[in-house]
Parts: C-alpha cells; sequence; structure tokens
C-alpha cells in the first residue's frame, strides 16, 4: 500500500470501527415506574403543618420536619408551594439520591380534563431521553394521572381537575428511608383538600 494512501485507509478504519461498537451499543434502559404507594404503610411523622391558599381553593398537610424551598421550579407554570428533606448521606448541590422533593403547581385554568392536559403538556419533549409513561393513581378517592418521567432522574408528576383548573404536584424520593418518605407523600397527597373553606368532616 503507498503511503499516500495509508492515511485515507486509517481513516476509513476508525470510522467502521466506530460504527461497529455503536451499532452493538445496548440501547438505554428506562426505568421502571414506581407502583403505587402501598395505603398500608403509615408516615411515622407526628408533627404536621398544614399549608392552605385560599384563593387557589387548596390546603393539605405535611411534615415539619420537610424544609420549605422558596426557590424551587418544578413546574413551567410555577411552584404554588416546595418543600424537600434530605437523607443523611445526601450531599449539597447534587441530585437526589437520598431524600425527597415535594412540589405543587401554580394551578391553571383549563377545559381539557386533566388526561388531555397532560398528553398535550407532556408528550413528546425532545429534551427526554425516554417518552413520558402515563397512569393513573387513586388519593382520598380522588383519581390522579400519573405521568412518570426521567431525563438526568425520574420523577411522578400527578394532575387532577377540580374548580375548573388544573393542579398538579410533583414528587421524587430515593436512599434508605424512602418507604419513609413515600409514606409521608401518601398522608400528603390523602390530605388534599381543593374547598379549604370548608374542609372535608
Amino acid at each position: 500500500m503507498s503511503k499516500k494512501l495509508l492515511p485515507l485507509f486509517l481513516i476509513i478504519f476508525f470510522f467502521l470501527t466506530v460504527a461497529f461498537f455503536l451499532s452493538y451499543r445496548k440501547p438505554p434502559v428506562k426505568p421502571t415506574p414506581e407502583s403505587p404507594y402501598p395505603t398500608n404503610v403509615k408516615s411515622p411523622q407526628t408533627d404536621w403543618s398544614t399549608f392552605t391558599d385560599e384563593l387557589e381553593n387548596i390546603s393539605f398537610k405535611y411534615p415539619k420536619n420537610w424544609q420549605f424551598r422558596p426557590d424551587s421550579q418544578n413546574f413551567e407554570a410555577g411552584d404554588l408551594f416546595a418543600i424537600a428533606i434530605e437523607g443523611q448521606t445526601q450531599k449539597p448541590q447534587t441530585e437526589y439520591y437520598d431524600g425527597a422533593s415535594f412540589a405543587v403547581m401554580q394551578p391553571v385554568d383549563s377545559d381539557l380534563d386533566a388526561l388531555s392536559w397532560a398528553h398535550e403538556r407532556y408528550k413528546n419533549k425532545p429534551d427526554e431521553e425516554f417518552d413520558p409513561e402515563f397512569l393513573e393513581e387513586t388519593f382520598a378517592q380522588k383519581l390522579y394521572q400519573k405521568v412518570y418521567i426521567c431525563t438526568l432522574g425520574c420523577i411522578s408528576y400527578y394532575h387532577i381537575r377540580e374548580n375548573g383548573k388544573i393542579y398538579g404536584f410533583a414528587y421524587v424520593s430515593a436512599g434508605p428511608d424512602k418507604a419513609v418518605f413515600d409514606a409521608d407523600f401518601r398522608q400528603i397527597m390523602e390530605s388534599v383538600n381543593f374547598n379549604p373553606l370548608h374542609p372535608p368532616d
């Protein structure tokens, strides 16, 4: 082989080798969505606060040991309220690998039902590695549309239409105390009231 053809041969060989390995690379595996949080697991928390926004017609209880996050931004419409808790091994300024985060969306007016709204909001986003997964989950006998999304991490969004508005809740948890965080989350959601001026009996 002439010396003039050698660089061309090496370039072709390099690209063929890269193409070969890319063709055999396993596609990324999407994490399995969280199954509905078990109803028989109760939160160990005994000290709870109450969040109420009479303008947006919503109230709920949350554990006092979860920290308020005034600078959170989980929703395009903005966050109405957000709290989080960090586990003992969680490092500052990193994604959650030991802790939990809960946020409430600023409600938005909509004539759509929650499922249609969620499909319109979350479907076919180009920055997501996986397609969102649309599920359902019930809290306090109310059906929520659950959207499970994985980008750098995985997060669950819950939406429901009440008072002519779409309400949203975002939740993520991880680490050795995940079961405890999940029990707290379920109790938060079970306490949600969309008519706080007339609380249920």
